[in-house]
């Protein structure tokens, strides 16, 4: 179906921060670049949704992934 595609450059390895999201089951991809994080959401994407994001990449950040 339609959505939206976003990336997101990290510090961190993309692939360890998608790992740590999965285990939030929070489902994100990664990119050629290893710095890229894809974001995949629908199109119906509500706020919760990325309040869960935000506050999960914030623990990440805080843990240092």
């Amino acid at each position: 179906g339609a959505g939206l595609l976003l990336g997101l450059r990290t510090n961190a390895r993309a692939a360890s921060i998608r790992d740590a999201l999965l285990d939030r089951e929070i489902l994100v991809g990664t990119s050629a670049d290893p710095h890229v994080l894809r974001l995949l959401p629908p199109l119906i994407l509500e706020p919760e949704h990325v309040a869960r994001l935000a506050h999960a990449l914030g623990e990440l950040t805080d843990a240092s992934v």
